[in-house]
């Protein structure tokens, strides 16, 4: 329901990109749709209707359609790249990360850390949604197996919850190698709180 974003939208700080922030129509959405053969969960189209690329809570940039083609999904394969030159100890592991890869759609990213994407393998018309992950920008050493992690299916709930919420998630919750706010912790930006 585009209704939760537009009030959504009074609640929150939202940045629009200075260039490609454009505002999409639903027939605009659909058009991609058709062209690239993807289903986009139903509330990612309703946040590129209301609010566009930019900005969220000044540390999540956010990607509608058009700025994705151009650079993002690039950007993917750069990291499968990198799994392959550098596997992990878990090459099972290291599989599972590059068909989850292979077959994502990236659609945002914390400025320099993490990046969000779907699966797209899991789109199912009952929620007409797609499995959301967080990722590290690149896999960092056989040690660390949680690289990617599954947050949920909504975006709606993606973006109250953890973006502009009090709801944490961390790659590595149990990692004592690294310090305790790193670049490595997902919402370093934001005051810490216990995880729902």
């Amino acid at each position: 329901m585009i209704e939760q974003w537009q009030q959504f939208s009074e609640e929150i700080s939202f940045t629009e990109a200075q260039s490609g922030s454009e505002i999409f129509t639903e027939n605009q959405l659909i058009s991609f749709e058709q062209e690239y053969n993807v289903s986009l969960p139903e509330e990612y189209k309703e946040f590129c209707q209301v609010f566009g690329t930019g900005v969220a809570a000044n540390f999540c940039r956010v990607f509608c359609p058009t700025t994705w083609l151009n650079h993002q999904q690039e950007f993917l394969l750069t990291v499968v790249d990198y799994i392959e030159q550098f596997p992990s100890q878990n090459l099972i592991n290291d599989r599972e990360k590059i068909k989850l890869i292979r077959n994502a759609f990236m659609f945002g990213e914390d400025l320099g850390s993490y990046l969000l994407l779907w699966d797209l393998r899991t789109y199912q018309s009952h929620d007409k949604s797609c499995d959301i992950y967080l990722g590290a920008w690149e896999p960092l050493s056989s040690e660390f197996n949680e690289d990617f992690i599954f947050v949920g299916r909504s975006v709606f709930e993606l973006f109250r919850d953890i973006i502009y919420g009090s709801r944490n998630i961390e790659i590595y919750p149990d990692c004592t190698v690294l310090p305790e706010k790193t670049f490595h912790r997902f919402n370093t930006m934001k005051t810490y709180t216990d995880a729902m």
